[in-house]
């Protein structure tokens, strides 16, 4: 039996890539660089962390701004969080492992890892290196232990979301958009059913938020809580231009069902007031774009007052878990988030 594993299954660690001068983060590289430090070092408190960078020269800086950091906030756990963290000499075009990392899915209860292929969300920018990074992560001590399948379909992970049920829950002007892959919704489904043993699938459409460049990634609209839970991004604000969009995707997942003809639990989380960046255009913050770790959720916050509401909600969503809130408005600023910078591995 193949399953696509959910994102709260147990993980061997998170990948992130550290951003570098030659992405588009070159222009604010310093801030960029310290809210990493910033993540990785939340992060090590709770799991094994490996961070994708260029070379050992790399390496050392950030070890350096790691043990700054950890120094001045932590004295006591600095060397126990950095006994948590590898590094892996992999060039990047940009910092979004969670759309050019690999799959994890259970075949017969064997772990494996499946590499998908990534043009930058239908060839918007440069990803010759992202593209080429599963298959290099492929030869890591820990994961070639592991079988890797390669495929030729184009897929990004912040695109999809299982229930750990084989269910899918995607968009379809993203997944089915003729910059991605020449595939009708009947042909992606039976790939997806071949491949990664999907079932069910919960199709969305419509679906935009101002500022995104994916194509309406699945990621920043609705997520798989439990098996049975779809936390989903919400507006009551009908002067927001956000609302009759959002009020079209609680209808849409309102008339979705489970076996035996059960609705889903359907979970609201607000959508933040306006988050704009220096030329005051608007980006795409969403409190869906949280990531889960093996021990913690870290919830987007952006310096709202939607920030602690948010951050209530999906406390309650994850009750076993420590939910954390950090401020990622410096992330968002080239369009993703914790979700987007991070991948369960």
């Amino acid at each position: 039996m193949i399953q696509l594993l959910p994102e709260w299954h147990q993980q061997n660690g998170l990948l992130l890539t550290w951003p570098h001068l030659k992405s588009d983060w070159k222009k604010s590289l310093n801030h960029i660089q310290s809210f990493y430090i910033k993540f990785i070092s939340e992060l090590l408190k709770h799991e094994y962390v490996f961070v994708l960078c260029l070379d050992q020269n790399e390496c050392d800086d950030i070890q350096e701004k790691l043990s700054l950091y950890t120094a001045q906030t932590s004295k006591l756990l600095s060397n126990k969080l950095l006994s948590n963290l590898e590094f892996i000499f992999i060039r990047s075009n940009d910092t979004w492992i969670r759309d050019y990392g690999p799959l994890r899915v259970k075949n017969d209860n064997q772990l494996e890892y499946h590499n998908f292929q990534f043009n930058a969300w239908g060839n918007k920018y440069p990803y010759e290196h992202d593209n080429a990074a599963s298959s290099k992560l492929s030869q890591h001590s820990l994961l070639k232990k592991y079988p890797w399948r390669s495929h030729d379909l184009i897929l990004e992970a912040g695109a999809i979301e299982t229930n750990g049920e084989n269910v899918l829950l995607c968009q379809k002007q993203c997944v089915l958009h003729p910059n991605r892959n020449n595939l009708n919704q009947n042909q992606f489904e039976k790939y997806m059913q071949n491949h990664l043993g999907i079932k069910s699938f919960l199709w969305l459409e419509d679906l935009v938020l101002e500022g995104d460049d994916t194509d309406g990634h699945i990621d920043n609209f609705a997520r798989f809580c439990s098996s049975n839970i779809i936390a989903y991004l919400h507006c009551d604000d009908p002067n927001n231009s956000h609302f009759h969009n959002l009020k079209s995707l609680h209808s849409q997942l309102s008339s979705v069902t489970q076996k035996k003809n059960q609705h889903y639990q359907l979970i609201p989380i607000p959508i933040s007031d306006e988050v704009l960046d220096n030329s005051s255009n608007i980006l795409p913050a969403s409190y869906l774009n949280f990531l889960i770790a093996n021990s913690c959720v870290l919830v987007p916050q952006f310096g709202v007052r939607q920030d602690i509401e948010a951050l209530e909600v999906i406390k309650k969503l994850f009750p076993e878990k420590k939910c954390i809130g950090l401020n990622c408005t410096e992330l968002l600023t080239q369009g993703g988030g914790l979700h987007c910078a991070s991948l369960q591995i």
